[in-house]
């Protein structure tokens, strides 16, 4: 082999890394999104039941 297929291998290997990188960060962020959301619905949904000035305890 020679140096030079050597480097572009490993030059093609770093963009995969990278870009796996950036799939996993993009993933982060709609799961933190869709959680937020997920948490936002239910603090309605306690809002709705007038649930919000209960004791947390007491709601156990």
């Amino acid at each position: 082999m020679t140096t030079t297929n050597l480097i572009e291998k490993r030059k093609h290997i770093e963009q995969r890394k990278n870009r796996l990188k950036q799939m996993e960060a993009t993933l982060n962020t709609q799961m933190r999104r869709q959680r937020t959301r997920r948490l936002i619905e239910l603090g309605g949904l306690v809002s709705k039941a007038k649930l919000e000035d209960w004791n947390s305890n007491s709601l156990f």
